[in-house]
């Protein structure tokens, strides 16, 4: 009868390593077509889905083929194990985290294709809550696994929210602002707005509380969702980045003002056709003001962003003294003529 028991035994813990080094075989073999041959195979379909799916999964599939494996040959180890089904719940609960943090990895590089496709905005308010829900889920799960209720969790967090949400009635205010601004997409990252209270600067990312703006001079400027939600701003990417800027000028009254125009618009053509800031316009030139020592006009140049303004104006104005010094048309110097009355000692 021993002998009988010792080769059932025996037995056992021959099926119990077989499958152990099955469960090893898996996660090694996952991992290698994960690695090497998958890739490949991705790359020659034309949907683009699944090489996002390789990628996302691939440092995890050799956890995620080992862990249900090894579960499934406790089920026939010949030991007796002490807190075996805690095991179980730690294994099982490792390998929903891995789950999770897969889904995780191939959303988020979806939302970044999304996102250059302008599709759907990635910020960071959008990676924190999709993150946030992921690992809610995740938490979820494992309190499931482990046999942990969550309903009565539920109900505490019902009355403990109230509280809670007076306590953080702005940061609330700022979290749902900031989601409004992505859903009716008023402003999106990478746009040059500027707020009726002064701030300007290109939206450079939308938080989960603030909005982020970098000025010219590369500053960035930290303003509440709230406050950029309710604001009356300018967008000026909204429709269309390209934009006029206008440099004031002003000639002699001695000049031909029908040689200065010409002049002039044929350096803003000239301009365009070799400046790949300036955008595809009709040279506009307009006289407006009969200044103190000068006829005064503007110039009106269209670019491409706006981040190209001074650099095309510093441009324009240095051609421009230079193309009318060999026309011999006079920019001239303010005069002021001054009067002393002599008065009788």
């Amino acid at each position: 009868m021993e002998f009988l028991q010792s080769g059932i035994f025996q037995k056992e813990i021959i099926l119990f390593l077989v499958l152990l080094f099955f469960a090893f075989f898996c996660s090694f073999l996952g991992k290698f077509l994960f690695s090497s041959l998958f890739p490949k195979w991705a790359k020659k379909t034309d949907f683009h889905y699944d090489d996002i799916f390789v990628a996302s999964f691939s440092p995890y599939i050799a956890f995620l083929l080992f862990l249900p494996l090894f579960n499934f040959a406790l089920y026939f180890s010949p030991f007796d194990l002490p807190f075996r089904n805690v095991i179980e719940d730690v294994f099982w609960s490792i390998f929903v985290f891995f789950i999770i943090r897969g889904i995780n990895r191939f959303v988020f590089q979806i939302l970044e294709q999304w996102s250059s496709n302008n599709v759907l905005p990635a910020t960071g308010l959008m990676y924190h809550f999709i993150r946030f829900s992921l690992y809610l889920i995740c938490g979820i799960f494992i309190l499931q696994i482990f046999g942990i209720s969550v309903a009565p969790l539920l109900t505490a967090l019902g009355i403990g929210g109230l509280a809670i949400s007076l306590a953080l009635k702005d940061t609330l205010a700022d979290f749902f602002s900031g989601v409004y601004l992505l859903i009716s997409r008023k402003i999106k990252v990478g746009d040059f707005i500027k707020l009726d209270s002064g701030e300007s600067g290109k939206v450079q990312d939308i938080t989960w509380r603030h909005t982020l703006l970098k000025e010219f001079s590369n500053n960035v400027i930290v303003l509440p969702n709230s406050k950029i939600s309710t604001s009356a701003l300018r967008n000026y990417d909204k429709q269309n980045s390209s934009l006029f800027v206008s440099a004031k000028l002003g000639v002699s009254y001695d000049s031909d003002l029908e040689k200065v125009k010409r002049v002039t618009e044929e350096l803003v053509v000239q301009m365009k056709n070799e400046m790949e800031e300036l955008d595809d316009f009709t040279p506009t030139m307009r006289f407006f003001e009969f200044g103190d020592s000068s006829i005064n006009f503007k110039v009106f140049l269209k670019i491409k962003e706006r981040k190209y303004k001074f650099k095309v104006l510093d441009e324009f104005i240095r051609r421009l003294h230079l193309r009318y010094q060999e026309e011999a048309i006079e920019i001239p110097f303010p005069i002021r003529t001054l009067i002393h009355k002599n008065e009788k000692m």
